[in-house]
């Protein structure tokens, strides 16, 4: 979902096929509680209110660009 921030919001469904070792109710949980602590945002689809629409929220792309700031930081001597 950071690779692809700037497009369209993915359907909610969509997301379980990017944790293909777990199970589908685990991911439905993980899913969820990414939605509830703030990572990720709900919308209702304008086109089918079936769907859920999800996106990334602004605490959560900072904290995975955070993350690889750090983790190239740290190893951007490795192999000199």
């Amino acid at each position: 979902m950071w690779l692809t921030r700037n497009e369209s919001a993915k359907a909610k469904t969509d997301l379980y096929d990017l944790m293909p070792n777990i199970s589908r109710r685990t991911a439905v949980k993980y899913v969820q509680n990414a939605i509830d602590q703030g990572m990720l945002a709900e919308h209702e689809c304008e086109t089918d209110k079936r769907i859920r629409l999800v996106t990334l929220t602004a605490p959560a792309l900072a904290k995975v660009e955070r993350f690889l700031d750090h983790a190239c930081a740290s190893f951007s001597e490795v192999g000199r």
